[in-house]
C-alpha cells in the first residue's frame, strides 16, 4: 500500500513516445469505506474519484493498484502492450468487456468476482485470484448464469476470441463458462487443465479451482471429457431436440478425476465412459 491519486484533479494526459514506457496508476491506499468505480479503455482511464480522469497514447506497459474498498472495475478495451491491473482488499468485481494486448487481473485478498465477456484475437488475458475465495465467470451475459431449470438458455462464449488462463490460487474458487444460448453445433475438448474448441478462438486454460461449471448450448454438441481436475466438475448439455430417432449431445469421457457430473438435460443425448480415441 503506497499511493493514492485523489490529488489528481485535473484531466492528465500522457503520451509515451517512442521507446519502452511505463504508467503506474496507483491508489492502494484507499480507505476500506471507500468503494470506487473506475472504467478503462485502450486510451482513457475514468472513474476512481478522479474529477476529469487520464488520457493516455503510445505507452508500452499499464500498471494500476486499486484501494481497500469493494471496487467495481470496468475494462472496455485495453491497448495492445501489456496491462495489469491489482484489485487488492475488498471484495471486488472486474467485467472484462473486451481486452486486446496481455491484460493480466490480480485479484489479491477479497471474494472477487472476474467476469470475461469478451476479448479480441491474438490477446491473452491472465487472471489470478489468489487468497479467499473467488467466481470467474466467461460468458457474454456475466455474472448472469443458467437457473435450472427455469432460466437454461443465458450467454454464449462467441466473443471469447483471446486465449484466456485462469489461476484459482488460495481457498475454493470456481470457474463458470456458460454457452448455454449458443445454437450452433459445436465440438469440444476438455482436460484437467484445458477447455478447447466450442469456436473459442484460443481456449482457456485453468488450474487451481475447486469447482468448473460447463454450460453447452442448444446446438447439436458433442463434448470429449479426456479428464477432469480433482475438484468438482459439472458439465451440462443445454437443451436441444427431443425428435425421435435423432440425437442431440454426446459426451465421450475418457477419464475423471475429481466429482464429475453429467446433466444432460432437454433432448436426446448419448453418454459414452472409457472412450479411446481411435
Amino acid at each position: 500500500q503506497l499511493g493514492s491519486i485523489d490529488s489528481i484533479n485535473g484531466l492528465l494526459t500522457i503520451d509515451g513516445g517512442f521507446g519502452s514506457d511505463t504508467v503506474n496508476v496507483d491508489d492502494s491506499v484507499a480507505a476500506a469505506l471507500n468503494n470506487k468505480f473506475g472504467t478503462l479503455t485502450d486510451v482513457t482511464l475514468r472513474g476512481l474519484d478522479l474529477e476529469r480522469g487520464i488520457d493516455y497514447t503510445t505507452v508500452e506497459d499499464l500498471n494500476i493498484w486499486l484501494g481497500f474498498g469493494d471496487n467495481v472495475f470496468d475494462i472496455n478495451s485495453t491497448h495492445a502492450g501489456t496491462t495489469t491491473v491489482n484489485t487488492a482488499e475488498g471484495n471486488d468485481t472486474v467485467n472484462i468487456n473486451n481486452a486486446s494486448g496481455t491484460l493480466t487481473v490480480n485479484t489479491e485478498q477479497g471474494t472477487d468476482t472476474v467476469n470475461v465477456r469478451a476479448t479480441t484475437v491474438n490477446s491473452t488475458t491472465y487472471i489470478n485470484t489468489q487468497e479467499d475465495s473467488d467466481t470467474i465467470n466467461v460468458t457474454d451475459d456475466a455474472p448472469d448464469l443458467p437457473v435450472l431449470p427455469a432460466t437454461p438458455n443465458v450467454g454464449n462464449i462467441d466473443n471469447v476470441s483471446g486465449f484466456v488462463v485462469i489461476d484459482g490460487g488460495l481457498a475454493d474458487d470456481q470457474i463458470n463458462i456458460d454457452d448455454s444460448r449458443n445454437a450452433a453445433n459445436k465440438a469440444g475438448t476438455l482436460t484437467e487443465t484445458t477447455l478447447r474448441g466450442l469456436e473459442l478462438e484460443a481456449g482457456i486454460d485453468y488450474h487451481n479451482a475447486e469447482d468448473f461449471n460447463l454450460w453447452l448450448g442448444t446446438g447439436t454438441d458433442s463434448l470429449y471429457v479426456e479428464s477432469t481436475h480433482t475438484g468438482t466438475t459439472q458439465l451440462y448439455g443445454g437443451n436441444g431436440t427431443q425428435a425421435t430417432n435423432q440425437r442431440d449431445d454426446t459426451f465421450a469421457i475418457r477419464s475423471i478425476s475429481g466429482v464429475t457430473t453429467v446433466y444432460g438435460q432437454a433432448g436426446n443425448d448419448a453418454i459414452f465412459v472409457n472412450v479411446v480415441p481411435g
